[in-house]
């Protein structure tokens, strides 16, 4: 049964303005989307913005701590360089000084000489009286270190002890022996001397109880490195220690430690 053409007409028009109504609830969603897209991208922007300025601050920060850091260290380095030359400048004026005293000496002694017994006996009598009562040998020798002086870690805090060459403590002696547990090592390291480098590096290998034979329940891996060279050996402690200890003693003065 066909329709009346009025009737086709009207449900034309419903159709058409259903269609319109559908097409701007579409047009709305469309527009919401690209309103969020929009927020997403601004919110996202600003995230960066201030996660940059953030971690540009950040940078600013650490970089002057870390070149206030490093100002302080080389003032240290700088501090100790010259604490520990001046003794080498002194001892050098001395030397000089003995240099200039003999070369004055030698001078006077060869004019003394070549004049003669008979006409330069007054010059000759003069000079030996002189060379009698000038101290040649005026410069002291550096005394050798005390084979006591080292630096090292030790398990128990222990201020009053003389040296840390004993039992619950690693050390290097300024010679460069190792001691374990007061125990001198077959390996040794080089000398300490000035400007050398020490680094003790240790790890825990075992915790609890080990044969009785090693003589430990608490067992650490240490490494002692000094001038390109290092040690490592395991360091048995009679129980575990919650922590360790930097310690130095030096009965030969004029050391200078810095610790970092």
């Amino acid at each position: 049964m066909e329709l009346e053409p009025e009737l086709l007409l009207q449900e034309a028009r419903e159709n058409v303005e259903a269609a319109q109504s559908y097409r701007r609830e579409l047009d709305q969603r469309l527009q919401g989307l690209r309103e969020a897209r929009r927020q997403i991208k601004e919110s996202a922007s600003q995230t960066r913005d201030v996660l940059k300025q953030h971690f540009n601050d950040l940078k600013g920060t650490l970089g002057k701590l870390l070149d206030e850091r490093l100002v302080t260290l080389l003032q240290e380095v700088d501090t100790i360089e010259q604490e520990t030359i001046k003794p080498l400048d002194d001892c050098q004026k001395l030397i000089e000084h003995g240099v200039n005293t003999a070369e004055d000496l030698v001078q006077e002694g060869e004019i003394a000489i070549l004049g003669g017994v008979g006409e330069q006996k007054e010059k000759l009598w003069s000079f030996t009286k002189k060379a009698l009562h000038i101290q040649l040998d005026r410069v002291e020798t550096v005394g050798q270190p005390d084979r006591r002086d080292s630096i090292g870690v030790c398990a128990e805090r222990q201020n009053g002890c003389d040296s840390l060459q004993r039992d619950q403590a690693v050390c290097i002696s300024t010679n460069g022996a190792v001691f374990v547990n007061g125990k001198e090592m077959t390996n040794q390291l080089p000398a300490v001397t000035s400007g050398s480098t020490v680094t003790f590096d240790i790890e825990a290998v075992t915790l609890g109880s080990t044969n009785n034979n090693e003589g430990g329940n608490f067992k650490l891996r240490v490494t002692i490195s000094s001038n390109n060279r290092e040690v490592v050996f395991d360091w048995l402690l009679d129980q575990s220690c919650g922590s360790l200890y930097f310690g130095c003693s030096f009965f030969y003065p004029g050391w200078k430690v810095l610790v970092f």
